[in-house]
C-alpha cells in the first residue's frame, strides 16, 4: 500500500509517524469501502493481431493475439469499492487534514487494486474448473490500449448494476473503480513479464508455474 505514497522497495522505510497515519487511514477506509464487481464471460468470434471480436463488440488492443495466444473466451469485469472513501478524502482535504487525506486516498487505491486481483483470481478459478487457462488481466488506458475502448468494455459488461458510471471522457465514477479483461482457452498463455501464479491462492492449480509468494487479501 505504501507504494501509492511513493515508497519503493529497498528505499527509505516509512517513519513511525507515517505508519500511525496509515493505521488510522486503514481503519477509516475499512468502514467506508463497499467492494462490488460485475463479471461476464463472452464467446470470442474472432481474434486478429490487434482485435478481439465478440457478439457484444470489438476491442482493439495492440499486439493482443501475440500476448494471449489461442483463446476462445473473454472474461470482462467492472470492480469498485464505492464512493464513500472519495467523499471522506474530500472532507479531510477541506479540513486541511492533508496527511490523513492523502493516506486514505492511497488506502482506497490499494483496495480497488486488491479487489481487481481477487476478481482476476476468481476468473482463473472458473477457468481451472472448465479445464482452460486464463491470461493476465489488462485494462483500457494501460500500455498501448486506448482508454476510449472503455465504452466497448461497458457495453460488454455494464457497470450500472454496481453503481459505476462512465463519462463521455471515459472516466469512471466512483473514481476507485477498475475495469479488466482476461482471455481463456486451452492453449492461452500468461505473459512472461508478470506471473500471476506468484500471488495466486489456488494451491492445487494444474497450471501453476511458480510457487506462491503470498496471497491476495480476501
Amino acid at each position: 500500500m505504501f507504494r501509492f505514497q511513493g515508497y519503493k522497495r529497498g528505499g527509505e522505510p516509512p517513519t513511525a509517524e507515517v505508519r500511525a497515519i496509515f493505521t488510522d487511514a486503514l481503519a477509516c477506509g475499512g468502514d467506508l469501502m463497499a467492494p462490488r464487481a460485475a463479471v461476464r464471460w463472452l464467446a470470442l468470434s474472432g481474434c486478429r493481431e490487434d482485435t478481439l471480436e465478440t457478439a457484444a463488440g470489438v476491442l482493439t488492443i495492440p499486439g493482443i493475439a501475440g500476448h494471449w495466444g489461442d483463446i476462445a473466451w473473454l472474461g470482462v469485469a467492472v470492480c469498485t469499492i464505492g464512493d464513500r472513501i472519495e467523499t471522506e478524502v474530500s472532507r479531510l482535504w477541506d479540513a486541511r487534514e492533508l496527511p490523513l487525506a492523502a493516506m486514505l486516498d492511497s488506502v482506497g487505491s490499494a483496495a480497488v487494486e486488491s479487489l481487481a486481483e481477487y476478481v482476476n483470481d476468481a476468473l482463473c478459478a472458473e477457468g481451472l474448473a472448465a479445464g482452460v487457462r486464463v491470461t493476465n488481466r489488462v485494462s483500457p488506458g494501460y500500455g498501448a490500449w486506448d482508454v476510449r475502448d472503455q465504452r466497448t468494455v461497458f457495453g460488454m459488461c455494464p457497470g450500472n448494476a454496481i453503481g459505476v458510471q462512465l463519462s463521455d471522457a471515459c472516466v469512471m465514477t466512483p473514481a476507485k473503480s477498475i475495469t479488466l479483461l482476461v482471455g481463456a482457452g486451452a492453449a492461452a498463455r500468461v505473459d512472461h513479464y508478470f506471473s500471476q501464479c506468484a500471488r495466486c491462492w489456488m494451491a492445487a492449480c494444474a497450471y501453476r508455474r511458480v510457487p506462491a509468494r503470498r496471497t491476495v487479501h480476501r
